[in-house]
This record gives C-alpha cells, sequence and structure tokens, in this order.
C-alpha cells in the first residue's frame, strides 16, 4: 500500500519535472496530481533556488533505480527558475500607519512618565527609610546613655 502512493508521487513528480524541462510542453504543469507535487510546486517551478540530490549506486542490483535517478536528474537539470528577492514596500504616508505610529509613541511616553513616577515614589520610600532607621538609631542611642548614666 505505502509502496504504491510512493510509486504514484514519484510518477506524478516525474510529470512535473516533464513538463518543466519540455519547451514544448503547453497548459497547466500538474501539481495537483499527488500530495509531493503541491508541496514541491513552490520549489520546482516558483520562485525559489532548488537543489536536487541523487543517490546512485553502482551495485547490479540497484542498476534500474539508478537509471531511473538519473533520468530524474536529468529532467530536473533543465527546469530553469527565474528567482527574484521578495521585497515588500510600505507607504509611511499612508494615514492609518502615521496613526498608529502616534498612538505607539504616546504610549512609550506615558510608560516613560510612569517610570520616571515609580522612581521617585522609590526614592521617597528610601529616604523615608532612611529617616526612620537613623530615629530608631537615636532613640536607641538615648537608652544607652541613660542606662550607663544611672
Amino acid at each position: 500500500m505505502q509502496a504504491t502512493t510512493i510509486n504514484s508521487s514519484l510518477t506524478a513528480l516525474s510529470n512535473v519535472l516533464s513538463a518543466l524541462s519540455s519547451s514544448s510542453h503547453r497548459g497547466p504543469v500538474p501539481y495537483r496530481n499527488s500530495k509531493l507535487t503541491r508541496l514541491l510546486q513552490d520549489s520546482l517551478g516558483g520562485n525559489a533556488k532548488t537543489f536536487f540530490v541523487i543517490n546512485v549506486s553502482s551495485a547490479a542490483e540497484n542498476h534500474r533505480d539508478t537509471a531511473m535517478s538519473l533520468q530524474y536528474g536529468e529532467r530536473a537539470k533543465k527546469i530553469k527558475n527565474q528567482t527574484k528577492q521578495n521585497e515588500q514596500t510600505f507607504d509611511l504616508n499612508s494615514i492609518a500607519l502615521q496613526e498608529e505610529i502616534r498612538k505607539l509613541e504616546q504610549l512609550v511616553q506615558s510608560q516613560k512618565e510612569e517610570i520616571d513616577s515609580l522612581r521617585e515614589r522609590e526614592v521617597e520610600l528610601l529616604e523615608g527609610q532612611d529617616q526612620a532607621m537613623n530615629q530608631q538609631r537615636i532613640e536607641m542611642e538615648k537608652e544607652l546613655m541613660d542606662v550607663y548614666t544611672r
């Protein structure tokens, strides 16, 4: 069962390679004939550079498989893709983008103000702790002086 599915996928791949490598082929390339060819559609005939690795063997029992692999490779070698770099441009003058930028800048500013406020509060708390500790130290010194003077 699995071997049959693999063979049908390889047959479909062979048909796609033949269609792409043939200059006389007219009509659509049969990518939809198998899951394998649908997955490889962008790689084989799209905007991509593709490497095709062929495994060959010098053993006599693998002669048929090696010959088929070399035929696949020969057809794949004839495929010429025109690759180009994908670019996406943004119109920074767009009103929606400018509004989004303005909102984000306001958010950043409000968060900076909140951070500054928290830092000031932290300083106040630390100063209050220092004052309380100093007050406790003074009281303890007074108690010690009272003990020594008795």
